[in-house]
């Protein structure tokens, strides 16, 4: 299928009012579709008129899961996957429909914490923890003409909690378990007439196992981990249009790992990473709040270091600054316009002589329309202008139809592009200058209904991505940056339910088929073909909750082309909640001890067990 095929068919069914259909908001395990949704139009958007694909999860979602890393959680959504080079901290790659970190956008209340110095631009999400996280929303597809570069797979747009107007309110959590694991947790909101503020503080450590795996390195030594992340956000209502915020984020990391070049499984290296990112703006309404204007700036840094023997040997530091500001007006009861600006700049240095900086600078539009009571469509376009790559266009397109009150039908198009990273282009080792952007296009088209008066909720959908120009690390040229002429696509099909049998028992079930292949149509590794997920709710009492979560993974291709067994991972948890009270639990992970590796060579933990509790008051 060629790129005008496609463009032409997205296109389309977008002005046929979704005649084809499109992927809908997808219900897997404690995921529930919200009413409004922000990052799909980035602005307040009720989730049956958004043409785009978007997941949401909330807190009580993942603490019912139960998972400290959120990379963990997402990893049994559908068209999601997740691999890691060992245990917790150790590298990982999380991809959306067969794309990884380095095509998704990554915010938290705001903040871009992607990593300016990586050798791809990607957040990590090894470092992310989730006691501090009210919601998330998952946006697939490309979204460059709403996000810029990078928003090529998708966007996760995280928002940490805050407090209810009139409360206050402090929560604690405490855990431990296998492989001398301790996890604990504070935070306090609070919220009064004329604004809130929040702080959340967490810290993980684990002994750990090895990253090489044990099987392959007998008498390898565990790798630890540990991360103290703190957070906070406020706001205050200066007058009743004008309401300023801020937010802040802070982490500090330190991870064991293996590599072959330092003592293979009894490698005695580690880094040290320490992030720090804020973001501050304002919100004003005007014009009978028909009109809203939101500016605001943010800043960041991150830093790692890298030991021997607890010997300091190099460094890599990473600053970026960015301005925005996004304006939205009601024109008329059935039509919305949005207008935003946005300035960006990165700087990156390193032990080695990686020493460089690049901005960008963008503006966009987006029409939202509703076209009839059933029929909603919203266009989108950005211009961006990048110091070493000049202009670039992007664009958006989406529809929903509402057919009746059951169905919802879906579909979307769009354009991305992705700018070659400082490090790609600057390293004095790897890097290569030459290198142009890489672009995409990327479109879906699914429907979702309930059934049973709203009992039982079903999706299916199709999505395609392609990717022109994909820029590689090549072991040819000695694991320098190259760009692969022709065109990489991934495709598949996205398919969930969600049936509650009565008061008591609530039941999940999704699969996902991926096929992802380079310019060549040779697929791309850790790209699982088949991925399904059940889930199973017992609530027996108003005390008891009982959940089960399986995932099932198979035909995954290793780096060197080989192919990683295929397995099946069964988790969960028993909590018991007192009246008005704290909650206690137990949790299990890899139940039936499956061995199994999602990076080939790398180790993953066996049956393990924590307990914990958590309170709120």
């Amino acid at each position: 299928m060629t790129k005008r095929t496609v463009l032409l068919a997205g296109v389309s069914l977008a002005l046929l009012g979704g005649s084809a259909l499109a992927q809908s908001q997808e219900t897997f395990g404690t995921i529930e579709l919200d009413e409004i949704i922000v990052s799909a139009n980035r602005a307040p958007s009720e989730a049956a008129k958004t043409g785009s694909t978007v997941l949401v999860a909330t807190a009580e979602d993942l603490e019912q899961a139960g998972d400290i890393e959120l990379q963990d959680y997402l990893a049994r959504l559908p068209g999601i996957t997740v691999s890691q080079n060992g245990p917790p901290g150790t590298q990982s790659n999380l991809r959306i429909r067969g794309l990884g970190l380095a095509y998704i956008q990554v915010r938290i209340d705001g903040i871009d914490i992607s990593d300016p110095t990586g050798t791809q631009v990607a957040t990590n999400f090894s470092n992310l923890l989730v006691d501090d996280i009210e919601r998330i929303e998952i946006l697939k597809g490309s979204q460059s003409a709403l996000y810029g570069s990078q928003a090529i797979a998708g966007v996760i747009d995280i928002t940490t909690k805050r407090a209810a107007a009139g409360e206050v309110t402090q929560s604690a959590h405490l855990e431990g378990g296998s492989y001398a694991t301790l996890n604990g947790s504070y935070g306090i909101a609070a919220g009064f007439e004329r604004g809130e503020f929040s702080l959340n503080a967490q810290h993980f450590k684990t002994n750990g196992f090895s990253a090489f795996d044990e099987d392959e390195y007998p008498g390898a030594e565990a790798d630890g981990y540990r991360n103290t992340t703190l957070s906070g956000r406020g706001s205050f209502l200066l007058t009743d249009q004008v309401e300023l915020y801020s937010a802040l984020r802070y982490y500090d990391t330190s991870v064991e790992y293996d590599n072959d070049y330092s003592g293979g499984a009894n490698a005695p290296v580690s880094t040290d990473t320490i992030l720090f990112g804020g973001r501050t703006g304002a919100k004003v309404a005007w014009w009978d709040d028909r009109v809203s204007s939101d500016i605001s700036v943010q800043g960041m840094q991150t830093e790692r270091k890298y030991y021997t023997d607890d010997v300091f040997q190099f460094y890599f530091k990473g600053k970026r600054f960015s301005i925005e500001s996004i304006n939205t007006a009601e024109i008329t009861s059935s039509l919305d316009i949005t207008v935003g600006t946005n300035y960006n700049k990165e700087y990156a240095e390193g032990t080695y002589g990686l020493d460089a900086d690049m901005h960008t600078a963008g503006v966009f539009g987006q029409i939202d329309w509703s076209a009839t009571d059933v029929l909603n469509m919203s266009l989108a376009g950005r211009l961006d202008n990048h110091s070493d790559f000049g202009t670039y266009e992007t664009f958006r397109l989406s529809a929903a139809f509402n057919p009746d009150y059951q169905t919802t039908i879906r579909s979307s198009i769009g354009t991305g592009f992705r700018a070659p990273s400082l490090y790609e282009l600057y390293d004095p080792y790897a890097g290569d200058s030459t290198l142009e952007p890489e672009e995409s296009l990327s479109f879906d088209v699914g429907v979702e209904r309930s059934w049973m008066s709203e009992r039982l909720s079903t999706s299916i959908g199709y999505f395609y991505i392609e990717t022109e120009n994909l820029i590689i690390n090549d072991a040819g040229t000695a694991y320098k940056y190259v760009q692969v002429p022709g065109t990489s696509t991934s495709q598949g099909v996205e398919t969930s339910a969600q049936f509650t049998v009565n008061d008591y028992l609530a039941l999940t079930a999704d699969y996902t088929y991926t096929w992802a292949v380079n310019s060549d149509d040779e697929r791309l590794a850790r790209v699982p073909r088949h991925d399904v997920g059940l889930g199973a709710v017992i609530e027996p009492t108003d005390n008891w909750r009982i959940a089960l979560q399986g995932n099932y993974v198979a035909d995954t291709l290793a780096n060197d082309g080989t192919d990683l067994e295929d397995y099946f991972l069964l988790n969960g948890n028993v909590a018991y909640e007192f009246d008005e009270g704290p909650e206690l639990y137990v949790r299990a992970e890899n139940i039936l001890d499956q061995d199994y590796q999602t990076a080939k060579g790398y180790g993953t933990a066996g049956f393990s067990v924590y307990a914990g509790v958590r309170a709120q008051f």
